[in-house]
């Protein structure tokens, strides 16, 4: 079955109509409350990118740099705690020059 939205999927599994493969941070709820049960990918092992992205005309935005602040210290935060099992890189990539 494919969908594509990420609430329906999570109430497919919960009735027990298979498995899916998602974010930790996607079902957090239901994994609290003993619902459901992850397990993590190992073999083959994959990587997901989480980009932060800005519009190139909005760089300079006092707002969007303010905005941008505060979404790194909670991921830093999330990392740091343990919730958000990741490994963070520090790099600038722009693309479309």
């Amino acid at each position: 079955m494919e969908v594509d939205a990420g609430h329906q999927l999570i109430r497919q599994v919960l009735r027990g109509a298979g498995s899916a493969v998602l974010a930790r941070s996607a079902v957090m709820p239901e994994l609290t409350e003993g619902l459901l049960e992850a397990r993590p990918i190992v073999d083959p092992f994959f990587r997901r990118t989480v980009c932060l992205a800005v519009k190139r005309e909005k760089l300079d935005s006092y707002l969007l740099q303010r905005v941008e602040k505060v979404v790194l210290g909670v991921v830093e935060s999330l990392i740091a705690n343990g919730s958000w099992p990741c490994q963070k890189v520090d790099e600038l990539i722009t693309l479309f020059d």
